[in-house]
């Protein structure tokens, strides 16, 4: 009897829909989580960056918004940009200058902007509405 087997290039195809999943997720997951205490997102930016109410409710908008667009991978040429600017924002203005107090979260944004910049590199994967 012949075993039938699976080559690796019949699943490539779902690395970006994982690498997707878990990015589009973690920014909807935090963009909520921000939207449900506002006030203290507002307060946190006030301390570093002026104009908090209007940043607070950009990034929470950014990490919602584009965060359900990469989740199903709708037209990520583009979408994968508000959220890299929004993690570039806070990591070079408001949690480099503490980085001693922040160096898993540094590691934290780098690694979603690394993971956007993945997606953007490669094809959106299965189950994307381009």
């Amino acid at each position: 009897m012949k075993r039938k087997v699976m080559k690796r290039e019949n699943y490539a195809k779902y690395s970006p829909t994982i690498l997707r999943f878990a990015v589009g997720g973690f920014f909807i997951t935090a963009g909520i989580l921000k939207l449900l205490s506002v006030g203290d997102l507002v307060s946190f930016i006030g301390q570093k960056l002026p104009a908090p109410y209007f940043l607070a409710w950009l990034w929470l908008l950014i990490e919602i918004i584009f965060g359900a667009a990469v989740l199903v991978g709708w037209n990520l040429k583009y979408t994968i940009w508000p959220p890299i600017a929004i993690l570039a924002i806070l990591l070079i203005f408001i949690y480099l200058p503490d980085y001693k107090d922040a160096i898993f979260t540094i590691w934290f944004y780098l690694l979603a902007i690394a993971a956007l910049v993945s997606l953007r590199l490669t094809d959106a994967g299965a189950w994307a509405i381009n």
